[in-house]
């Protein structure tokens, strides 16, 4: 219980150093920079849903459409399809 606990508090540190990324390359009007950490903490964490709503919103936000869609289609999906 101690080690899922550790690992939720990590990824919560992540998640926050991730926006903080994000907000640090939109105000440079660099946000496809962000993309190279976002990718990253999503092959490290394929599951995380907090991980894929914000590759969901910079995919959008810099007009990949397709790319939202595919992340959106997991984020909706059940685990496993």
């Amino acid at each position: 219980a101690l080690e899922k606990a550790l690992a939720a508090e990590e990824l919560e540190t992540h998640i926050f150093s991730l926006n903080t990324i994000i907000k640090i390359y939109r105000k440079k009007k660099e946000l496809r920079q962000a993309l190279i950490y976002l990718k990253k903490a999503h092959s490290l964490s394929p599951d995380s849903a907090k991980t894929m709503r914000l590759l969901y919103k910079v995919y959008s936000e810099l007009g990949f459409e397709n790319k939202a869609k595919e992340i959106n289609r997991k984020l909706i999906s059940p685990r496993g399809h």
